[in-house]
């Protein structure tokens, strides 16, 4: 995946500085997307809970851009989160003006702080009456109806490569849906998210990785009496969400069944849905199936769906075993667990698998002890409750592209300007720059590229094993809306802490769903006509 921009409050000098800035992107493009989730990312994670968009088929283009029979005359403005360096900007803007000269690409990009400070940026954007961006980075505003749906161009001939568009990038691992059923983003990078380790601190301890939850705690234990502090993580996308989506993933896969289109839906796609066979040892399972919110919200309203399980009881008591008890003192306010991990303060992080080549780069800095760094995975709870093995989180990433809804001549010079950048067409010079000015790269959802050597040996050594950043998998801790999400993390809060039992957590939740259904159902402009009709297209859609 790529990134680009973002911030290193500590300023850090000899190349540490670049590749940090690149890594806090990379966490807010893959995790601090959940506050407008509205029930991220991507996940989430297709990312978002099933493709819905058909079979998807590698590119057969050889690449190049091969001029299109419409010409258009105007401006595009780009204000996505990722702000690429100027030497990516001025190709892509090169490239296209080549086939598109009477188009101009403005960037209006700039390196933000944070995922708030993005959010209130695209906020203000989209409460305009005439926005002034054409692309946005949508997942920081997910609830907003103004997108155009890409589902009604990937089928579409791309006059750039002369193949379908959805055989240009994976709109099924990059795509992300609003609760809506729409493809309202797609992204170009993707991601495998795992567990990086200090082997040195787990020489010391006497301790491998773990395989297990069981074997986790344990770890955990010996690190901790070795004099280390085992996990650096946050309360604010890493376990809320990156682990949760996870952990709940392994108990309630089985959802699945509710929740995905049935004939008759709406959305009931008979290519992907008329094919799907319920296997929860699937790794590719949420990928095989069309996720209907009307579903899910009727298994909540009529309790076929429930939270006060044994199943949520025993997930939360198993993360409790394990947060805060073995993290860093500021588990609830910490933003960015890697400097504890650079500087040898943690034995561990969860983090995607780029990170080592993160590391890499750091430890040329004559100002870091260097370490030995490890990968294990996701490590499994094991119960009779569990119904499959814990997927990974393998979120979106590189550049989250969302097109605003104008007048028809824009949304169809927008569309065009999208085939050539997210295509080997545009991406490919747009890739090259990155590379050349220092952008971590990593595994394309983009087709066709060509890599440097060194940079295609590691994406061919991250092993994907399925994703659990689906939609199913998040709304118990983000709830619909910015105010639900705060109040489900106060909840597990309480449970992770020990405020609650691990019973009581599930019982709280499970009431929580009851009290605010029609308030969730509401921000997601569901109404309980469209609740209790799946076969008809909710009205806000």
């Amino acid at each position: 995946m790529s990134s680009h921009a973002g911030l290193d409050p500590e300023g850090r000098a000899d190349g540490v500085d670049q590749s940090r800035r690149q890594f806090l992107t990379r966490a807010m493009a893959l995790g601090l997307a959940v506050p407008t989730l509205g029930g991220v990312l991507a996940a989430c994670s297709s990312g978002d809970g099933g493709s819905g968009g058909g079979g998807f088929q590698k590119n057969k283009a050889t690449g190049g851009a091969t001029g299109t029979a419409k010409k258009f005359t105007g401006t595009l403005v780009i204000s996505t989160v990722a702000n690429p360096p100027k030497g990516a900007q001025q190709a892509l803007t090169a490239a296209y003006k080549k086939v598109q000269p009477g188009v101009d690409i403005v960037w209006d990009t700039q390196d933000f702080s944070g995922s708030d400070a993005y959010t209130q940026f695209l906020t203000t954007q989209l409460a305009a009456k005439n926005p002034h961006a054409d692309f946005v980075s949508g997942v920081y505003s997910k609830t907003y109806r103004g997108y155009v749906d890409l589902d009604q161009y990937q089928g579409t001939t791309n006059p750039y490569t002369h193949d379908q568009w959805s055989q240009d990038i994976d709109f099924q691992r990059g795509g992300s849906r609003n609760a809506l059923g729409q493809l309202y983003q797609v992204a170009t990078g993707l991601s495998h998210l795992n567990w990086i380790y200090n082997k040195d601190m787990f020489d010391k301890a006497g301790v491998q990785p773990p395989t297990t939850w069981d074997e986790f705690v344990t770890v955990c234990s010996k690190l901790k009496a070795s004099g280390v502090t085992p996990i650096a993580a946050n309360y604010q996308w890493i376990v809320p969400q990156w682990l949760t989506e996870i952990y709940f993933d392994q108990y309630h896969v089985d959802w699945v069944q509710t929740v995905r289109a049935h004939k008759g839906d709406w959305d009931f796609n008979p290519d992907l849905d008329g094919k799907f066979t319920y296997n929860p040892a699937d790794g590719a399972i949420h990928s095989k199936y069309t996720y209907n919110p009307q579903r899910f919200w009727q298994g909540i309203q009529n309790k076929t769906l429930r939270f006060d399980t044994p199943e949520m009881a025993e997930l939360a008591g198993n993360l409790a075993k394990i947060f805060p008890k073995y993290a860093t003192s500021d588990f609830f306010v910490m933003t960015d667990p890697y400097p504890s991990l650079l500087k040898g303060q943690v034995a561990m992080i969860t983090a995607d698998a780029t990170t080592l080549n993160t590391l890499a780069t750091d430890f040329k800095s004559k100002s870091v002890k260097k370490f030995t760094p490890g990968t294990f995975e996701n490590p499994a709870m094991q119960s009779s409750l569990v119904k499959s093995k814990p997927r990974a989180v393998e979120p979106k990433g590189g550049d989250y592209v969302s097109i605003i809804k104008k007048n028809t001549q824009q949304a169809a010079m927008a569309v065009d300007f999208a085939m050539f950048w997210l295509s080997k067409a545009g991406y490919q010079p747009y890739m090259d720059a990155e590379i050349k000015a220092g952008t971590t790269v990593g595994t394309m959802g983009v087709q066709g590229l060509t890599f440097p050597a060194a940079i295609q040996e590691r994406n061919d050594s991250v092993k994907f094993v399925g994703n659990a950043e689906v939609t199913l998998n998040q709304i118990w801790t983000a709830g619909a809306d910015p105010t639900s999400m705060a109040d489900l993390h106060n909840l597990l809060k309480n449970a992770l802490q020990g405020k609650v039992t691990p019973k009581g957590y599930a019982t709280a939740l499970q009431k929580y769903f009851q009290s605010n259904f029609d308030t969730m159902i509401g921000k997601l402009s569901l109404t309980k006509d469209d609740i209790n009709n799946p076969s008809r297209r909710p009205s806000a859609s």
